[in-house]
């Protein structure tokens, strides 16, 4: 009986997949340089530009350099107000874990914010996909924000109706049917998921993601400032 790395292996001879990938990756690869060279990875989305350097196979890690400044100083913000809230600067002593519904507020003016999950603004909405959960850590005059982005998750849960998704990715004779599956779901209101499980086959293929490390100034939090 074979391994399932042989099976996996001997379907993708079969299938062609190892040119297919190198194919696509090559289409893409002159674009995005050519996007990043133009119009630099300050335009865009955050989830969008991430998924990007995800489908690129990204292996080195994402830094400060690849964030505008009002994608930093938005995190540095909200890291700020959670402090508030746990009241403390050092993420030590609230769990060192930033969450996507920790980016649902909607800064109000005069330092106050209100939690807007349900209706996130566009800057809330790309930061929360783009990053997730992340670990968070004191690190002197800043925070340092670390994450791995890749669509792991996509691969284990079992949906409500049922549906095994380890099962599913466990074997690529399951890729054609589920690729369909899921580009019929994007016609819903539900896209992101559907997204989220066709990227997340790139894993099949060896590919594990990619880190990031963000450096997470607190100098305009006036909270962490003022009790130090």
């Amino acid at each position: 009986m074979k391994s399932r790395l042989e099976e996996t292996n001997h379907m993708r001879k079969l299938m062609g997949l190892d040119l297919i990938t190198e194919n696509i990756l090559s289409l893409l690869a002159p674009a995005f340089i050519a996007a990043k060279s133009v119009i630099g990875l300050e335009v865009g989305s955050l989830h969008i530009r991430n998924a990007l350097r995800f489908l690129m196979v990204q292996k080195d890690k994402s830094t400060n350099s690849d964030y505008s400044d009002d994608e930093i100083n938005f995190i540095a913000a909200i890291v700020c107000e959670k402090s508030k809230k746990k009241g403390g600067c050092n993420p030590k002593n609230w769990g060192m874990v930033m969450t996507p519904d920790d980016y649902g507020l909607k800064y109000n003016g005069n330092n106050t914010y209100t939690q807007n999950i349900d209706n996130m603004d566009e800057l809330s909405r790309s930061v929360s996909l783009g990053l997730g959960s992340s670990t968070i850590v004191d690190n002197g005059d800043n925070w340092k924000l670390t994450d791995f982005y890749d669509f792991d998750n996509a691969r284990k849960f079992k949906n409500n109706g049922g549906e095994d998704r380890k099962k599913i990715y466990d074997s690529l004779l399951n890729l054609p049917d589920d690729m369909l599956n899921n580009i019929k779901g994007l016609v819903g209101d539900d896209k992101t998921k559907y997204i989220e499980r066709m990227m997340a086959w790139i894993h099949s293929f060896g590919y594990k993601g990619f880190p990031i490390e963000l450096t997470i100034p607190k100098k305009n939090c006036e909270y962490c400032n003022s009790s130090k």
